[in-house]
């Protein structure tokens, strides 16, 4: 690669999982944008001049999602994944339907597998301790935070189709889609961080808002898993009691995340915590 292009290569050892190699190559970046791109998407041609566009024409926006398809075994698919995400009441990442936005629509968030952020936005959220993304998450639910923190901070999201890519989907998980069909330690992290999730990201009135949706995710999620694989139902428990022993973490992430947060009004969290809020 580098007798290619003029790329500088950042070597990690050992593994520091999907969220020390985003905070390594963000904190090598000197650019005014970031591209996080995942190992499994190809980009179209003009993925990124097309993704520029938003950020020229209002300041406020963090991130820009992209028209994300299919890339099968045979090549690239015209069936969509992505048309930027929303978040659900139970803190899940769902797409929006594709006739739900367009170019002048807001988003709550883009599709964390091929995104361009703003410089000034990631340096606006990060941790004191130097992370843009919570180490500690390893690597799941670790781009809900992130859009939860910029959301509370101000920062917006645009949708933007001209900007296409393709994401094979899954890849990091031997291509296991469902939680139940992945590895028992991946099970634990997930069932782990949506708990510090919840736990550090929200004021008391949208955890209020929330917990109802969230208790039944969870709970109907255990229950469907230990059906289709008995060992997850453990990895369940087993994650939920490693965000017990993890409270301090979480309390120093309530800290960092709410002390400075923008976002506090009862409109502004509704908004935000929402199945449907976070596109105006």
């Amino acid at each position: 690669f580098k007798c290619r292009w003029p790329i500088q290569i950042v070597r990690l050892s050992p593994n520091r999982g999907v969220t020390g190699g985003m905070n390594a190559g963000i904190k090598a970046a000197n650019g005014e944008f970031v591209l996080l791109l995942n190992a499994d998407v190809e980009l179209d041609d003009d993925f990124v001049t097309a993704g520029l566009m938003p950020f020229s024409e209002d300041a406020s926006i963090a991130a820009v999602g992209s028209l994300t398809m299919d890339l099968g075994p045979a090549g690239r698919l015209s069936t969509i994944q992505f048309c930027g995400t929303r978040l659900t009441a139970g803190l899940q990442m769902r797409s929006y339907a594709r006739s739900d936005v367009d170019y002048k629509r807001e988003i709550f968030a883009a599709s964390a597998s091929a995104v361009l952020i703003r410089r000034v936005a990631l340096d606006d959220v990060r941790f004191s301790n130097g992370d843009y993304f919570d180490s500690r998450f390893w690597g799941t639910v670790e781009d809900t935070d992130l859009w939860i923190r910029m959301r509370l901070r101000g920062w917006r999201a645009r949708f933007a189709p001209e900007s296409r890519c393709w994401h094979q989907g899954s890849h990091s998980f031997g291509h296991a889609v469902r939680v139940w069909q992945r590895s028992f330690p991946i099970q634990r992290i997930i069932a782990r961080n949506r708990c510090l999730l919840f736990g550090s990201c929200m004021p008391l009135g949208a955890t209020a808002l929330v917990f109802p949706a969230f208790a039944f995710v969870e709970i109907a999620g255990l229950v469907y898993c230990a059906v289709r694989n008995p060992k997850c139902g453990w990895a369940f428990v087993l994650g939920k009691w490693d965000a017990i022993l993890m409270r301090q973490h979480m309390q120093w992430r309530r800290r960092e995340i709410l002390g400075r947060g923008k976002v506090s009004t009862w409109t502004s969290l509704r908004r935000l915590f929402f199945p449907r809020w976070g596109m105006s």
